[in-house]
């Protein structure tokens, strides 16, 4: 099975990554056309192969944080994500709230403070990269609304609890 494959505007890890998965032959020939990053104007398969068995590519931030990134949109308040902030788990820990902002009283549960740190450290650590996260942050904002909905149902409230919840997130974000 011989062709040509186009793919347009991916990242040059995630096109590497896809290209490795594939059998040798799979593809006969291969065009990356990328705005800016670390490509040229092409990429080829030996191109990957290359960097994969010599140097390791050194992924921006935020790529980093969405390989972290959970399937339904939040991430784990884990040590990969303390190390990536630079920040010790044990203090992340400590400043999480015990409940949503009021109004609110349910309890946090951690992967919600760690889906409110991420998309903090995203909207003030890789505004230059706005483009290519805002899809992650979308799915993130909207896991974060999900959760709030399980305990409140006034649209208006749950906006303020997302948005307070941010507030204090960016605040921990900001102390680093």
């Amino acid at each position: 099975m011989c062709g040509t494959v186009r793919i347009l505007l991916v990242p040059r890890k995630q096109f590497c990554a896809f290209i490795e998965s594939l059998p040798p032959g799979a593809i006969a020939s291969l065009e990356l056309f990328v705005e800016g990053g670390d490509w040229s104007s092409r990429g080829t398969r030996n191109d990957c192969l290359e960097s994969s068995s010599g140097s390791t590519l050194s992924a921006p931030t935020w790529l980093k944080l969405a390989e972290l990134q959970n399937a339904k949109g939040n991430w784990d308040l884990n040590a990969n994500l303390a190390k990536l902030f630079e920040i010790q788990l044990k203090q992340l820990r400590s400043l999480q709230p015990v409940s949503w902002p009021a109004p609110a009283t349910t309890k946090m549960a951690s992967t919600v403070w760690a889906t409110a740190l991420s998309l903090a450290y995203l909207s003030l650590r890789a505004m230059d990269a706005a483009n290519e996260w805002s899809l992650l942050a979308n799915k993130a904002r909207s896991w974060l609304v999900d959760q709030a909905r399980e305990f409140e149902k006034d649209p208006t409230i749950i906006k303020q609890l997302c948005e307070q919840l941010q507030t204090l997130a960016e605040n921990v974000i900001k102390m680093e």
